[in-house]
């Protein structure tokens, strides 16, 4: 036996297709050019200060609102500050502060003092938290080393997911420091929260919906089904020929951040605040998506198709378009990208075939980030599941996957799953090893692509295991003995297997334990023997073991003897002199040493056609003729 068995189991190029756009005579709005824009200082922002906010309230067109400073919140955060103003124009005194705004860039006397990024709910006015300019640029400035992130346990289920992602972002304005706050003080005791992104999910059924919904809305998404990618946008009047070069990014425009895309689709959609031409930069948000500090995620071309007015929440319905860079920065003050680069995502091909004959195949790219690759990589495929089979009832899914990581051998996943809701369980098996190898303690992995095939069928496809049986009991060391297997389906039908079990040929005289168990009793026992001591000390020997993790369609025979083994830096050690195991115990410095009470002498599997449960315990007789 190796450590492979003591572990338990617990979108190519980028696929965004390139939008055709259509330029057109676009309305000319009064705002300081890109290359000639100054910034205008915190300390020089005054109450009674009027400007003008520049954003896209449908289409590509950038129109302007008026905005009337109210006051500057100081210590806001921590060294944070927040400039706050009452807007006016537009849809904005029928919808209030729009999701999708944020990051529309607020000029006063010409000069950029910052982006809208907070709100009030259900406010009666469109009062807005305008985060300083000064603050988004230098946050996004200086990068530092990702975060360490929690691992999920899997099986994934929504709670566990909301639970991964419980990520707060209302912050209450009582106790900081006001500049005129008699002005103010109709709005203190609320909560100033950054405004929600919208984020279109396109492709996605119902039920695999309802499961990323309530997580992206926890941390302060607001997710839209039905969404997509944006087709040509043509402007009836003055429309230019589609094969010119697209327009450069302007503050104001609406922009996306692109998380899956491919034959599913989700993308966040906000705004546009600076474009520093010098540097390629582009800030936008004014506050951040997920706080993930660096990250690489696409950045997208939007069209506004149109303003939802809401008396929670109103949004821009809006779709993503071709990729125009790369994201780089997620701050608490906003998110920075760099123009004319390309993310590295992660493929993820799907081939299913149906319970009726059918064969489909889905190509994807996921976001290459270490927290919510396995989560999209999940509700993506479950999505697919739920689109291509029924929801609910019995049936079988087998699954065969692959992850291939550069520099290692590949993960190979195979397993099959017969319940009410399979899809949940199939999904997980590849969102799970795709969670240990990004998050792994050892060393940083370059995801190359995920590859998985699904056969499903409408019947469940389960058998017990009703009998195991040997031909004799009394056996001879480097002899063989048959054993007997007798498997009843759920139906009633029944089906006999054969597997000689080695006796090793050094084998001392005495009894023996052969066991016969499935997967999840076999995993059960691995787990109360050593517990949660066993950890991978290495890449190599993580893979090994998520290659090597119980699969459902299997019987387990394991030969085993009440003899002391251990595990020493992550490999199975059995049958182990006394002097050995003395050095071992009486040295606290020995890394990874787990005492083993049972030692496994042989092993093996029988492989069935469908999902087996059951288990069994056999005696043998050793005897030296």
């Amino acid at each position: 036996m190796t450590n492979d068995n003591t572990f338990t189991s617990s979108f190519g190029r980028i696929g965004l297709a390139r939008a055709v756009f259509a330029l057109a005579v676009f309305l000319s709005v009064p705002f300081p050019a890109q290359a000639a824009v100054e910034l205008i200082r915190l300390e020089d922002i005054r109450p009674g200060m009027t400007g003008e906010g520049v954003t896209v309230f449908a289409g590509e067109r950038l129109e302007t609102f008026k905005v009337e400073i109210l006051g500057v919140l100081r210590n806001f955060g921590p060294q944070q500050n927040m400039i706050l103003a009452r807007l006016a124009g537009g849809p904005l005194a029928e919808t209030g502060i729009i999701a999708g705004m944020s990051g529309s860039p607020v000029y006063i006397g010409g000069k950029l003092a910052g982006a809208v990024a907070y709100g009030f709910p259900f406010s009666k006015e469109p009062i807005a938290g305008i985060t300083p300019i000064e603050e988004m640029i230098a946050a996004t400035a200086t990068p530092v080393a990702r975060r360490k992130v929690g691992a999920l346990h899997f099986p994934l289920t929504p709670e566990k997911l909301e639970s991964a992602l419980s990520i707060e972002r209302p912050i209450p304005i009582q106790g900081t420091s006001l500049v005129a706050a008699e002005g103010l003080s109709p709005y203190l005791g609320r909560e100033l929260s950054p405004i929600a992104t919208p984020v279109a999910l396109h492709g996605f059924t119902r039920d695999s919906y309802e499961i990323v919904a309530p997580l992206l809305k926890k941390i302060g998404l607001t997710p839209v089904l039905g969404g997509g990618r944006a087709a040509a946008f043509v402007q009836t009047a003055g429309a230019a020929s589609a094969s010119e070069t697209p327009r450069e990014i302007r503050p104001g425009d609406a922009i996306g951040v692109g998380l899956v895309s491919g034959d599913l689709d989700v993308s966040a959609v906000g705004t546009v605040t600076h474009v520093d031409n010098l540097t390629g930069s582009v800030y936008a948000f004014g506050h951040p998506m997920f706080n993930l500090g660096p990250i690489e995620y696409p950045m997208t071309r939007a069209t506004v198709h149109v303003v939802i007015p809401s008396v929670q929440s109103s949004f821009k319905l809006a779709s993503a378009g071709e990729v125009v860079g790369t994201w780089v920065q997620d701050r608490n003050v906003a998110i920075r990208g760099v123009r004319g680069t390309r993310p590295k995502m992660i493929p993820l091909g799907v081939e299913v075939t149906t319970s009726r004959g059918q064969s489909k195949t889905y190509q994807l790219q996921i976001v290459n980030d270490e927290l919510f690759s396995p989560v999209l990589t999940f509700v993506s495929l479950i999505s697919i599941l739920q689109a291509t089979e029924r929801e609910f009832g019995a049936q079988m899914l087998k699954l065969n996957a692959s992850i291939q990581v550069a520099g290692e051998r590949p993960v190979v996943i195979e397993d099959v799953f017969s319940s009410d809701q399979p899809a949940i369980s199939a999904s997980a098996m590849v969102a799970a090893p795709l969670q240990f190898l990004m998050t792994n303690d050892f060393k940083a992995v370059d995801v190359r692509d995920v590859k998985v095939a699904i056969e499903a069928s409408e019947n469940p496809q389960t058998s017990t295991l009703v009998r195991a049986w040997l031909e004799r009991s009394r056996v001879a060391p480097g002899s063989t003995v048959p054993l007997k297997v007798l498997l009843r389906s759920y139906r009633g039908e029944e089906q006999l297997k054969t597997l000689d079990v080695e006796i090793p040929k050094n084998l001392p005289e005495g009894k023996v334990r052969l066991l016969v168990a499935d997967a999840g009793t076999i995993s059960n026992l691995e787990q109360r023997e050593i517990g949660n001591r066993f950890v991978p000390r290495n890449l190599d020997q993580l893979i090994r073991a998520i290659n090597s993790l119980r699969k459902n369609n299997r019987l387990y025979v394991r030969l085993t003897r009440g003899e002391r083994g251990a595990i020493v830096r992550g490999e199975y050690l059995s049958s182990l002199p006394p002097s050995v195991l003395s050095v071992l115990e009486a040295d606290k410095s020995t890394d990874g040493y787990i005492p083993i009470h049972n030692a496994t002498l042989w092993e093996s599997e029988l492989v069935a056609d469908c999902s087996v449960v059951g288990s069994r315990v056999l005696e043998l007789e050793v005897k030296i003729p």
